[in-house]
């Protein structure tokens, strides 16, 4: 078990909470009794020949009155030379309810600052917690926008060829109207509606779609915070914030379980009912249309200016590729063409959307659709996710009819697919012709005028702005760094990074471009809005010096400094250099300044100041006190970040940095923001990892301190999980480091080994050659060394028996430990390396079975393990069980108050209620593995599953963030698909198959497969007594053949004992399965086991475990027998086992021999003898006798000293079962047992046998 110091883990606790994330209850984005509607209106228009466009329908009401407009925009031009066409519009509320609604918006909003308020003056007095605050203020972020959300249709129109009309095709066009901005989910269900309303064109048919759509079930989509997306937008990672989900499934059921909801069914049926997204990106849910469940897909974190399903990628494509063959010059434009006549048509498009241009997508010819694909693509381009007022102002779709509206709208973009409004360049500013793939400026447009911004600039720096405003780039560089930004765009595409990883790029040309414009209004006029300087820049805070906040903020761990590198100074955007700052500020200075004056200009002021707000100085509890407010620190994360990413800067300037950085990355909304601007893609925390190595000791131990936060931060532990090795290593170097002064004896003691090499010279010798095969070696063979490795930190700590051959030998380990490193796997052969670690036998414990527990219960239980030789259980645990925290807490405090060396470690079910998550599954690693009492192997903590195949790909992650040893059970893959991940994944391999496929005994052909596949590596070898289940309501009801099988399996068990490591006991409690071995707790006993459980007591099979261990863990064959003269003498032992109904006794009960779904079935009674099975532990010969009812005694000869395993079978006898072991005339062992009898419950055969023992 890893050590830690005892200022290390409380320090490291004082955070937990802030964290792992609010304990405040979760908040669904769709709540079940919110008033608004998935979709709010259903239309239906189609095409008269003689009427032209018309609407039939407006269902449940009316939205517009003009009918007219709506079914033009339905039924778009051309559209009847086309089977099907899609196509996007927006519509905005008639104005008494846009008014209405804004009211109604402004009052919440009240309420809302009213409760704010009043929480803050709390949170001053310590009276509530930051995040009861922060809940209400992000509650507000999407409604504080302003404006009323706008109503986005999506409109499907199918053309239908029929003789018997006029023109001989049907057009009829339907569409969906819906505040959700992801309307392209509804596409499946258009599909299936509008052909259902050919069919029957009747209000029914629309209703039918109306209903089913807004039964959708999305109140378990959480809400998530504006960091919380900007993560989730920033990463391909498919597990990222998985925990939200999980908390919201857990409030379901706990909520179902206080209303009695659930009553009707099972636990692990009300939990089958919800399942966490395999990708956090979409929630997974489904419509019910007709009968049919069509599965639906929404995004969870999507920008307020994406819409619908489109491409960037493709945008890209289909501009730039034309430019890149064959490049046609731009007309000039100060605004538009930033990098000269070539600039790339994409950024000509972006200074487009910034500076306000009207903007016109042509596709003559092509489908509305396409149109208005690239109409959203270009929203989302120019907005970058951070800029607003593009999509209010989009028409995806529109026509000649309505050009006299559009022109009033300034800075529109809009999507058409005639091709007159290419002849009329007073139209537009930016015509983007879709076929052709070119751009072309319009020869209309004006040239900007020189503004007073432009002026005073050229003033300060007449060499690069000439007085008409234009950039003097006499160089010829790339000033903007719009060529090279889209030159690592194409890479991208070209190397397929994918849509996410493009969308990220152009987010960060946005940022880029909002900084850069701060810093010109800085300079230009004095000050800038366009980020929120910290009061700390001109004023710091002012700080008592028996504040507790002064003490919290200047380190986090350890004592305080007389320098507070909480309120760094410094902001905006970082250059190399002042040069290449103002090189790139003339570069920008007249799109900037064109962009000043625009509605995404005001609308970011406008957001920056809102968040800034939210953001403001708030506290954070100190580790000293726990309800003393603390100040936060306010500082700009990503210019400290930039410098150190991009800035050569003395020892005493980053540290300040990293500093400063530690203080303000404590809980778990900072930790989200540090998170933000450290992406995956862009070397993750990479730079803040450097400061491991920072000459100061207090710097690199409060980088440890942020790091081991980040671990335990939900999101955080998967950019950890990240980090290369050699930043591991050197994080462990300053871990041991700052934790030094624990411990007393550091330089010689040799922490956390694995591994222990202990072998004579000679044989060592040839493997250190092997390791590095430049040494040869060749020592006496008398000596011995003794070394310690440790491969658990990456930083090994080798000890050596000083010799004259030392110096040789340590020369060969570091060679070694480089190829380690280097390689991340050991540099010796498993073979080279024989572990100090003994075998070990687990019980496999269900832990559902054990609710009504109690902790003297398990006290219990553990110590009649113990006594069996068991040496731990594994602990199962089934996803979203409400009671595994309370059952394992008893657990383990029962086993730490026992003490001992008997051990527990959590087992993953992922078939009995669903699937985990992997952020589940590290949280619970990391929560247990803490306790003295739990496993460890190697010195990792020990982690099994029971299947899990599904989510192989969650381990990498689980194992980075736990340091877990990993010994899955993947049966279901066979021994050579499981081995597939040996290695990166899996540490080693248990199996399940305990039971045989027949009538046939079970053999070790399926061992010696594990076993060939795993080439050294742990194997835990599966040990059960029996299998029979009748639970139909579980889909299960079948035995298998166990009649012998739990002493044969025992003798294979040490047969292989020299090649396996584990030995798993199935089970120590599965009541269900009648594979049990512990104490029967009727409280455990599943629903409907109860007939054939009872009072069917098996711990005589227990009883023989301490023989049978022993034999395996000496590797002896021959410790099966022994004599009395042995030296350990044992106690000589009876235990039999036998059915009480003859398999002819009654019905079978369904039961079969076999599992039906994918084996051989057989007859129950075929598979299960009419025998009486007895095990006897002698000293030496003697006479076994068996009597049934009034029978005569059948006499079996005991010849041998040791364990003696043999049957009788009954025939048709009934009574109870006397037996007796005689030796020399004299009666040794004695036991009665329950009667056989013909008499079954319900008429049902019970499958499952007592066992008795004496």
């Amino acid at each position: 078990m890893p050590l830690e110091s005892p200022s290390s883990s409380s320090s490291l606790s004082a955070h937990l909470d802030g964290v792992r994330g609010r304990s405040k209850r979760l908040k669904s984005q769709y709540p079940p009794d919110a008033p608004e509607r998935h979709v709010e209106y259903i239309l239906v228009a189609s095409f008269d020949i003689d009427r032209g466009s018309t609407m039939e329908h407006q269902y449940p009401g009316v939205i517009s009155p003009d009918e007219n407009m709506l079914a033009e925009l339905m039924l778009p031009d051309q559209t009847h030379v086309r089977s099907q066409d899609w196509t996007i519009f927006f519509l905005h509320k008639d104005a008494g309810a846009e008014e209405e609604e804004v009211a109604e918006k402004e009052a919440r909003r009240e309420q809302r600052r009213e409760r704010i308020k009043a929480k803050a003056e709390a949170l001053s007095r310590g009276e509530v917690q930051e995040e009861d605050l922060s809940s209400d203020e992000a509650e507000s972020d999407e409604d504080d926008a302003g404006e009323p959300p706008l109503m986005y249709v999506l409109n499907l129109v199918n053309t239908k060829k029929d003789n018997t009309v006029k023109r001989g095709a049907v057009v009829k066009a339907m569409a969906i109207c819906t505040r959700h901005s992801f309307l392209h989910i509804y596409k499946p269900l258009l599909l299936l509606a509008l052909e259902d309303y050919f069919k029957s064109p009747y209000p029914e048919t629309l209703a039918a779609l109306y209903n089913a759509v807004n039964a959708m079930d999305l109140s378990l989509m959480p809400r998530l915070s504006y960091l919380e997306k900007n993560i989730l937008q920033a990463t391909e990672l498919k597990d990222v914030l998985a925990e939200k989900f999980e908390i919201m499934i857990q409030q379901r059921l706990e909520d179902e379980k206080a209303s009695n909801q659930a009553t009707q069914d099972s636990p692990s049926k009300a939990a089958s009912r919800y399942t966490i997204p395999r990708d956090t990106h979409e929630f997974e849910s489904k419509v019910i249309y007709n009968d049919i469940p069509i599965p639906i897909k929404v995004p969870t974190a999507l920008s307020s200016e994406t819409v619908g399903d489109f491409s960037l990628v493709k945008l890209i494509q289909t501009f730039g590729n034309p430019h890149v063959t064959s490049p046609q010059p731009f007309t000039p434009h100060s605004h538009l063409t930033t990098s000269g006549p070539n600039t790339h048509p994409i950024i000509v498009l972006i200074n487009a959307m910034l500076t306000q241009k009207r903007i016109i997508f042509l596709g003559h010819n092509r489908p509305s659709g396409e149109v208005a694909e690239a109409v959203l693509a270009a929203c989302a381009l120019g907005s970058g996710s951070i800029l607003r007022g593009f999509t209010r102002h989009a028409f995806p779709y529109t026509d000649l009819t309505k050009i006299d509206e559009l022109l009033k709208v300034p800075g529109f973009i809009a999507g058409v697919t005639n091709p007159a409004f290419a002849n009329h360049p007073e139209w537009w500013d930016l015509l983007c012709d879709i076929p052709t793939g070119r751009m072309k400026i319009s020869s209309s447009i004006e040239q900007p005028e020189i503004t007073e911004g432009l002026v005073a600039f050229q003033q300060q720096h007449p060499s690069l702005l000439s007085p008409a405003g234009a950039f003097n780039n006499t160089t010829g560089n790339d000033a903007t760094g719009d060529t090279a930004f889209m030159d690592d765009i194409n890479r991208s595409i070209v190397q397929r990074h994918g849509e996410p990883a493009i969308r990220w790029k152009f987010r960060s040309y946005i940022s880029k471009f909002t900084r850069v414009a701060a810093a010109f209004e800085e300079i230009v006029y004095g000050a800038s809005n366009l980020y929120s300087i910290p009061p700390t820049e001109t004023d710091p805070p002012e700080i008592s010096p028996t504040s507790p906040s002064r003490n919290r903020i200047n380190l986090v761990r350890g004592s305080p400094t007389s320098e507070d590198h909480s309120f760094l100074r410094g902001h905006g955007y970082v250059w190399p250099d002042d040069l290449s700052k103002n090189r790139e500020l003339a570069a920008n200075a007249a799109r900037i300044e064109g962009w000043r004056n625009t509605r995404s200009y005001y609308s970011f002021i406008s957001d920056v100041a809102r968040q800034h707000s939210y953001n403001a100085p708030s506290s954070a509890l100190s580790p000293t006190s726990p309800t003393a407010p603390t100040l936060k620190p306010r500082i700009d994360l990503q210019h400290h970040h930039d410098r150190l990413r991009n800035l050569k800067l003395s020892p005493a300037s980053a540290g300040a940095i990293y500093l400063a950085i530690c203080a303000h990355s404590v809980d778990y909304d900072s930790i989200c923001h540090l998170l933000t601007i450290t992406p995956l893609s862009q070397a993750g925390l990479f730079y803040i990892c450097y400061g491991l190595w920072h000459p100061d000791k207090n710097v690199r131990s409060e980088i440890v301190g942020l790091l081991e936060r980040i671990q335990e931060h939900p999101v955080g532990r998967h950019w950890w999980a990240r980090v290369g090795g050699w930043v591991k290593m050197g994080f462990w170097r300053a871990r041991r480091e700052r934790d030094a002064a624990s411990r007393t004896d550091d330089d010689d003691e040799a922490i956390n080994a694995v591994g222990v090499i202990n072998s004579n010279v000679d044989s060592f010798g040839g493997r250190v050659g092997r390791a590095n095969r430049k040494t040869s070696l060749n020592i006496e063979p008398t000596l011995t060394l003794f070394i310690v490795i440790n491969f658990e930190s990456i930083n090994p700590i080798v000890t050596f028996k000083k010799n004259q051959y030392t110096g040789v030998v340590k020369h060969t380990m570091r060679s070694a430990f480089k190829n380690f490193v280097r390689n991340q796997t050991s540099p010796f052969r498993q073979e080279d390396v024989q572990t100090a670690t003994p075998k070990y036998v687990i019980a496999h414990f269900i832990l559902g079975n054990a609710a009504a527990m109690t902790v003297d219960d398990w006290c219990d239980d553990i110590n009649q393990a113990s006594a069996y030789g068991i040496d731990a259980f594994a602990l199962n645990i089934a996803f979203l069980d409400p009671n595994n925290d309370e059952i394992l807490s008893k657990a383990f405090h029962a086993a730490e108050r026992l003490g001992g060396g008997f051990k527990l470690y959590l087992n993953f079910d992922y078939q009995a209620w669903g699937v985990w998550s992997a952020n589940s599954v590290i949280s619970k690693i990391n929560h247990y593995q803490t306790s003295p009492a739990y496993f460890r192997y190697l010195g990792k903590p020990f982690v099994s599953t029971f299947e899990g195949t599904g989510n192989i790909d969650d381990w990498p992650s689980i194992k980075a963030a736990t340091n877990c040893y990993f010994v899955p059970d993947w049966s279901s893959l066979g021994p050579h698909g499981a081995g597939k991940y040996l290695g990166a994944i899996a540490d080693g391999l248990a199996s399940w198959n305990a039971w045989p496929d027949g009538p046939e005994p079970l053999g070790i052909s399926e061992d010696e497969h594990y076993l060939q596949v795993l080439s050294g590596r742990p194997y835990m070898m599966p040990i059960s007594p029996w299998f029979y289940t009748s639970l139909p309501n579980y889909g299960k009801n079948w035995l298998w053949h166990s009649d012998n099988l739990w002493h044969y399996r025992w003798e294979q068990a040490v047969q292989l004992s020299s090649r396996t490591q584990f030995i798993q006991i199935i089970t120590w409690n599965d009541y269900g399965e009648s594979h049990y071995i512990g104490p029967v707790r009727p409280a455990g006993r599943p629903p409907g086991s109860e007939w054939y459980v009872g009072d069917h007591d098996h711990q005589g099979w227990g009883e023989l475990l301490p023989y049978y261990i022993s034999a395996y863990k000496s590797c002896q064959l021959s410790n099966l027998t022994f004599s009395a003269s042995s030296p350990d003498q044992r106690e000589e032992k009876l235990v039999y086992w036998y059915r009480i109904n003859p398999g002819l006794a009654g019905s079978d009960g369904g039961t079969t021999g076999n599992n039906p779904s994918y084996q051989k079935v057989y007859p129950a009674h075929t598979l299960a003898e009419d025998r009486v099975f007895v095990t006897v532990v002698l000293h030496s010969s003697a006479e076994l006798r068996v009597r049934i009812g009034n029978q005569s005694w059948r006499s079996i000869s005991l010849g041998s000293a040791g364990i003696n395993h043999v049957s009788t079978p009954f025939h048709g006898e009934t009574g109870q079962v006397s037996i007796e072991v005689i030796r020399d005339g004299q009666t040794l062992l004695s036991a009665v047992g329950r009667e056989i009898t013909t008499d079954c419950i319900a008429g049902k055969v019970n499958w499952n046998p007592i066992v008795g023992r004496a």
